[in-house]
């Protein structure tokens, strides 16, 4: 499978982990271990609901900070969407989280 990173993934890292380099230490840890084990990674947690259609996927970084991916599997690819604290998720008026999915 090939992991790509987005520009918006990147900016949200940097912003959030800007003064944290432990948590930049634990957002490089979840992405290896995710590209190692999918699935099976202890950082895995669950489809976002609302976006099952989407393939979109959470990892869970540590008690709030979440990464969420979006899997291709037709193309065999994972994108790197977004990263955001779980408290800090902007939601809109539907109640459905803001977020840029890959299409093709």
């Amino acid at each position: 499978m090939k992991f790509i990173v987005t520009e918006t993934f990147l900016a949200e890292v940097r912003k959030f982990a800007q003064n944290k380099p432990n948590l930049k230490i634990r957002i490089e840890d979840c992405m290896l271990d995710f590209q190692e084990q999918l699935f099976d990674s202890k950082y895995y947690r669950k489809p976002l609901k609302g976006y099952e259609k989407e393939n979109v996927h959470e990892l869970q970084v540590g008690g709030d900070p979440r990464i969420f991916i979006q899997i291709c599997r037709k193309d065999d690819e994972c994108y790197y969407l977004n990263f955001w604290t779980h408290s800090s998720l902007e939601l809109s008026s539907k109640k459905r989280l803001k977020i840029r999915l890959y299409r093709k």
